[in-house]
This record gives structure tokens, sequence and C-alpha cells, in this order.
């Protein structure tokens, strides 16, 4: 006899809603999606989204999400938000079906089995519409049913770890719903997108297509899609817009304007496809940016999608010249300073702001390897760079790397990581201990943070960009995102 189950998947919040956030705020695709599964598939008697990102404060989340009372409680694993998604667990514990799933926790589903019931592995589309109607029909978790459903890890009733093989990769994408859009636009007045990408606030983020070649040795996308793209069709990314269009238009706002999408790699299409896809957007007049990789950019393409209104483009530079075979030893990633130059000059032909990312802080990395790829972010005409302190990720080659080679980390040797812990490894990464065996985390950040000043104190930079602007409101837009980087550089 079926039972009555009501769903609530939660977006724990990323350290404690910072309240400077030039990234953007939205919701996250993952829930969004699965959300959607079990309501197109009329499985639960109510599926509710709780985005951390939209609460101005932990209690008041936990309060919302008690009050609706759920039957089944999920919330996505991610490195930077463990912390958080552990306290929401933990703050619930009379909820009968504990679930979760994402990158994190698929790396790391026994840590995640202290406080859960079950760890969905890598795409979770198809798994959780079988898990949740057995859960509605059986009213608690069993294993006895989990061990049914393929890519799920939970405790048997002995205690023993169960693991039910590969989960089902979904491969077509325009089978995906995006029903769970509804439950997300009360938020849509508060979506941000950072002033870099140089779009507007009325926008949505849009998957278009799962995987990536690069392999980047910090990167889990594999662990996650596996290997090899999948693309959806241009009706159906037009179906979603629409669908998303009517809910704005019934709650009185005003229709969308940009589009940001969360590709792994969005020139992974050829430029037919690309332009056949990006005809959706340009009938409607609406802006774009996305993330690309410079192996797969080429002149064409560019031209393509800025005719078609892409304003901004992110890409990964990660280090110096002579490492980035290293750190990203996929085909598409092989590429010189040279190379990288005249790829920014078709963006800039085309009007098209580039920003690029770099880390600091590789394992195998010195101290000069670390100051030429500081060189870059001026050196290199980037609109925007930007750069992070290497976090190796669980499920991540770096990772299975660290582990194999703990014995060069003294902390670790001495205490063997076992959660993301801001007390033991307060700074950035948060949570996380140094990713250098040599250095510690105060000195990385140093690094960084001379970087940020000198890209951000270039007076090539500020000139290239000041004239680039086409008119104040973008003028405005650009000494904005350009202040916000530098103050990232002065911050503690």
């Amino acid at each position: 006899m079926d039972r009555e189950l009501r769903v609530a998947f939660v977006s724990a919040p990323y350290r404690i809603f910072d309240t400077y956030r030039k990234v953007g705020k939205h919701p996250t695709n993952g829930i969004v999606t699965l959300a959607g599964e079990l309501l197109d598939h009329g499985i639960t008697d109510d599926v509710r989204i709780f985005d951390g990102a939209f609460y101005g404060s932990m209690e008041e989340l936990v309060s919302d999400v008690k009050s609706f009372e759920p039957s089944m409680l999920g919330i996505p694993g991610y490195t930077g938000s463990m912390p958080e998604a552990e306290r929401i667990f933990k703050s619930m514990p009379d909820v009968p079906i504990k679930i979760t799933g994402g990158p994190y926790s698929s790396a790391r589903p026994e840590e995640l089995l202290e406080y859960c019931d079950v760890v969905f592995v890598g795409e979770a589309e198809e798994s959780i519409k079988e898990f949740a109607a057995a859960a509605k029909e059986n009213g608690k978790f069993s294993p006895d049913y989990a061990s049914e459903i393929k890519g799920l890890v939970f405790k048997d009733k002995d205690g023993s770890v169960v693991r039910t093989g590969k989960p089902r990769i979904v491969s077509d994408l325009d089978s995906i719903s995006f029903r769970g859009r509804e439950l997300t636009a009360d938020h849509m007045p508060h979506y941000r997108v950072g002033n870099y990408r140089h779009l507007g606030d009325n926008f949505i983020n849009l998957m278009s297509s799962r995987g990536c070649a690069s392999k980047c040795i910090y990167c889990c996308s594999n662990m996650m899609h596996g290997s090899g793209y999948r693309f959806r069709s241009p009706e159906s990314l037009e179906a979603e817009i629409d669908f998303v269009e009517d809910l704005r238009k019934k709650r009185g706002l005003p229709p969308l304007d940009s589009v940001k999408f969360d590709d792994d790699e969005f020139f992974s299409r050829n430029e037919n496809d690309l332009a056949n896809l990006l005809h959706v957007l340009n009938k409607r007049d609406l802006r774009f940016t996305a993330f690309v990789t410079m192996g797969a950019t080429t002149p064409e393409k560019v031209r393509i999608a800025a005719e078609n209104g892409m304003k901004s483009a992110f890409t990964g530079i990660e280090t110096h010249e002579g490492r980035r075979k290293k750190v990203c030893p996929g085909k598409r990633s092989r590429f010189t300073d040279e190379e990288i130059k005249e790829t920014l000059e078709w963006f800039r032909k085309h009007d098209v702001r580039s920003c690029c990312g770099y880390i600091v802080g590789f394992p195998d990395e010195t101290l000069d390897d670390m100051r030429m790829t500081s060189d870059c972010m001026t050196k290199l005409p980037v609109d925007y760079p930007s750069m992070s302190v290497l976090a190796i990720h669980p499920g991540t080659p770096l990772w299975r790397w660290q582990q194999k080679n703990v014995h060069l980390y003294k902390d670790l040797v001495k205490k063997p990581f076992s959660r993301v812990d801001v007390e033991r490894w307060p700074g950035d990464p948060d949570g996380l201990p140094s990713p250098h065996p040599e250095m510690a985390k105060g000195q990385l950040l140093a690094i960084k943070k001379e970087a940020y000043r000198a890209a951000y104190n270039d007076p090539d930079r500020i000139f290239r960009l000041m004239k680039a602007a086409k008119d104040p409101s973008e003028a405005l837009k650009t000494m904005v995102a350009f202040n916000e980087f530098y103050f990232d550089a002065n911050r503690d």
C-alpha cells in the first residue's frame, strides 16, 4: 500500500551565507532536474526545493524545511558545502529517508552513510524515480528494494556497505524534465549574475550538454558524467525557455534577457549544430555566457556565438605554458601562450569579453612555477583573469594521487582526511588541507593576492576594457566587475 511521500530537496549554502558573491546566485541544475523528474512522473505527493542561496540564515532554512515535514530529505554533496549539508542532515533526525548525491557524495559514499540512508552515485535521473516509487510503496528505507536499483550505495541490515553497480547514464538529454523550474520560480526576482559576465539579472541558467574531453587532473566531470558528449536538441532548449518565460509572466516579471550555460564545454558541438542551437536564442534576442575550452574554440565558432548573442566566455588557462599538458592532459588542452593570444583576439574582434581562470598550489609546483603562472595573469591579454588556490576534490585524479602519496603531507600522516573540516583546515581552500605538501595555505594565498594586484593594476588592461565599452551602462558594469576582482586581491 502506498504511503504519503513528501520530498524536500535542499541546496546547502556555501560557507554560510557569504554576502560577497561576485559569481552570482541561481539554483543548481542538479536538484531542479531531480525534482522535475519526480513531478513529471507523479511519483510523490509533494516535492519542494529549498535553496540555501536564497535564505538569510541557516536557522531560517532549516526551519522552513522542518515545517514542510518531509518524509524524504535529499541534499547534494559538494566539497564547498559539505559542513553545511552535514549540519542540515543532523538537524533533522526524524526524517524517515535521507538521501544524497553529487560529486563529493559519489566519491566518498561511506562518509555520507554516517548520516544518510542512501548515496546516489553519478547521474541520478533514472535511479531517483525507481527509488522514490519504492519508497512511496514501503514508507521507509529498506535495503531490500534499494538492492534492485543501479547506482546506489547504502548499508545492509548487517551494517555492511552495499554498492549496486554503475548508474544508468541518461543517453537522451531531451528526456530530462525541466518541470523543477516551477519549484524555484519564487526565487527568480533574486537571481544575480556576476558583472564580469556582462549580462542582465533577468536570466536563466541552462544545461545544453553533458561531458568534457579535457581530462583535467583537478576535475571530477568524468566521474559524474562518463566520457564523451551528449547534447540537447534546440527544440528541447526552446521548450525549457518557453516554460520559464511562462513562469515569469505569471509572477509579473519581465521577460528573460540573458542565459548562462552551465555546460562543461559549450563549444563541443560542431559549427552547424552550434548555429542551430543558438538560433533559439537569437530569435528571442537573448544574450548569453558559457564555459568554453581553448582547444575547442575556433574563429568560426566565436563568430557564430557572437552573432547570436554571446557577451562573455570563461575558459581555463590554469598554469604557465610549460605545465599545461600536465594539468590538463586531454588533446583539447595542449595550447601555447601564442595560441591563447590568438584565441583572445578572436573574442575581442567580436566584442566578447574573456574571463580566464588560473590555479596555484599543484603538489609538484615550485615557487618559480607559481610566479610564472601569476605573471600570465598580467602578460596574457585576458579581460578578467581570476586565480584560485587549488582544491583537491575527492573523486579527481589529483585526489587519488594524494591518497597514494599521503606520506608527503605531514598533517595527513598524523591524522588522515575524514571530512571537510573548516576548524582543522581554515582558509583557502576552506575545510581542506593545503594542496601543496611543502607550502602552507597562507603562502599560496599570498601568491594569489600578489597576482590579482598586478593584474588589476595593469594600465593596459584598464585601457583595453574601457575602450571596449560601447555605452555608459557597459562602462559602469566593467568598472564594477573590475573593482570586484580587485577587492578579491585585498580581502582576507
